[in-house]
């Protein structure tokens, strides 16, 4: 920092050497004695230097306040300055921090539109679905099972979207309870029911009455979608839900996921060589996943299946630890 604040001097101390040189020039050609000269040489310097070493101390101590500004709100309690040149950057330092309160105040406000009327239309749309599952009730057939199978990938992913919803605000409802796994994966099970039979595949249950501490409704959304994506890939053969202790393991005997695709499943929208043949893909549903376990402080990943599919699972001892 010396060297650069030499080099923000250099002018001054080329313009006081000057001047000191001229002096010790003219007193020279005077014919009068050096040691006469020379005292008021070494005073001059001797001021000179003094006065570097306070201007340095000063700017060194504002430097150090203004490298801690990081954000604009910490920018409004920059020191005054007399320089002319800093005082302008100061207030266009403060114009701009002006303009982006409004920003972000205009960005909340369109955030909070858009997010209101997602959850409107979420809620609206339940009601034609409830009233179709309703109908479909009354009828025992083949094609009512399967169209039963069809309204409940709707009503998921229209849920998908209340999630989306609540994930990117400020505030999640998150209740945190004791919650039986077995409870949790029976009632996530409950809502693909006609997928299972319209599709010809076996259930393997195996999950015992270990108990979690964690959200039941974000933990059965994560179990939600595990199954969803098993039902999508898996074409044949059985889906088995079970757990090792606290954690719960999803495990299909589907196409499986390509080894350059394992390590990217988890972003937004990416969908891989699988999802564009499957063709009904996203991207989001597995991404949503991730958030939510970030939320809930617990781990989520995949093994590949003893089955030839894929073994999803969510780890909740994590969670479990913290409260505990």
């Amino acid at each position: 920092m010396i060297g650069k604040y030499l080099r923000s001097r250099l002018p001054v101390i080329l313009l006081f050497i000057l001047f000191m040189i001229v002096d010790l020039l003219y007193l020279t050609f005077m014919n009068i004695d050096i040691s006469i000269i020379i005292y008021p040489i070494i005073i001059c310097a001797f001021t000179g230097i003094l006065f570097l070493v306070i201007d340095y101390l000063r700017i060194r101590k504002r430097v150090n306040t203004l490298s801690s500004v990081n954000d604009f709100v910490l920018a409004m309690d920059i020191p005054s300055s007399e320089e002319l040149t800093e005082n302008e950057y100061q207030q266009m330092i403060k114009r701009l921090n002006d303009l982006y309160r409004k920003d972000m105040d205009l960005h909340k406000e369109k955030s909070i539109e858009y997010s209101d009327y997602n959850n409107m239309w979420v809620h609206q749309i339940k009601n034609p679905i409830a009233s179709m599952r309703l109908e479909l009730n009354e009828i025992d057939s083949e094609e009512s099972r399967r169209l039963k199978g069809e309204l409940n990938r709707i009503e998921h992913y229209v849920d998908m979207v209340l999630v989306y919803s609540r994930l990117n605000s400020d505030t999640t409802d998150f209740v945190f309870e004791k919650v039986k796994i077995k409870d949790a994966a029976s009632s996530a099970v409950k809502k693909f029911k006609e997928n299972f039979i319209s599709k010809g595949l076996s259930l393997d249950m195996d999950v015992d009455d270990t108990e979690v501490l964690t959200d039941r409704k974000w933990l059965e959304f994560i179990l939600e979608q595990y199954i969803s994506n098993a039902l999508k890939y898996t074409s044949s053969g059985r889906i088995r839900i079970c757990n090792d202790g606290k954690k719960v393991i999803v495990e299909d005997s589907g196409i499986g996921i390509r080894p350059e695709d394992i390590s990217r499943i988890w972003e937004k929208g990416y969908t891989g060589i699988n999802g564009r043949t499957v063709g009904n893909s996203s991207g989001l549903g597995l991404y949503l996943v991730k958030k939510t376990a970030s939320r809930l402080k617990v781990s989520v990943g995949v093994t590949p299946g003893s089955q030839g599919g894929s073994a999803f699972y969510i780890d909740l001892a994590k969670k479990e630890d913290i409260y505990d």
